[in-house]
């Protein structure tokens, strides 16, 4: 959940059959909880980075991927004026680079759109291109309220190697 009128956060999911929560409010106060429960052992804590910075990461990096394709007008991102065609999986797509100025973020991102409809299709990042890591994901259905357009899916993959990390289900769509 993104209420950026409230400034508020939540995002739920399961991984490897365990269920975390993260909460966030308008003053950045958090709660967590791990399989239903505020965690209070610290060393699950540590070993599960359940902490208020990584619950404000996730606040940050959701709204980031729900804000796209119009978070690449924020201050910071260096659009490149070249668009090229290319491929990405197995379709026909238009791809644009965009790096950020020292301070916003480091990484380098292509974001992948079909070339009749202009719809964000997927997107990939890089930490090092060179290396060939970081992650790619594809975007699949869509969900309209008010004229807003959210992806239905987002399925991750290693770019290394093609390997699934998981998807994110949009359980539901509000807009004010």
């Amino acid at each position: 959940m993104i209420n950026n009128l409230e400034h508020e956060f939540q995002l739920e999911m399961m991984s490897r059959g365990d269920f975390y929560e993260y909460e966030v409010d308008n003053r950045d106060s958090t709660e967590i909880r791990f399989n239903f429960l505020v965690p209070t052992d610290s060393l699950l804590v540590d070993s599960l980075n359940l902490t208020v910075e990584r619950a404000i990461f996730w606040r940050d990096y959701y709204s980031y991927l729900y804000g796209l394709p119009m978070k690449l007008k924020d201050p910071g991102a260096i659009i490149d004026p070249e668009v090229e065609s290319t491929r990405f999986q197995n379709k026909e797509v238009l791809a644009l680079k965009v790096t950020y100025e020292e301070g916003v973020g480091g990484d380098t991102w292509y974001f992948y759109f079909d070339p009749g409809t202009y719809q964000l299709v997927g997107y990939r990042f890089y930490h090092d291109e060179s290396a060939n890591d970081g992650e790619y994901i594809v975007l699949e259905g869509l969900e309209i309220h008010n004229g807003l357009r959210i992806p239905k899916n987002r399925s991750w993959y290693v770019n290394e190697d093609g390997r699934l990390l998981g998807t994110d289900y949009l359980k539901r769509l509000s807009v004010k």
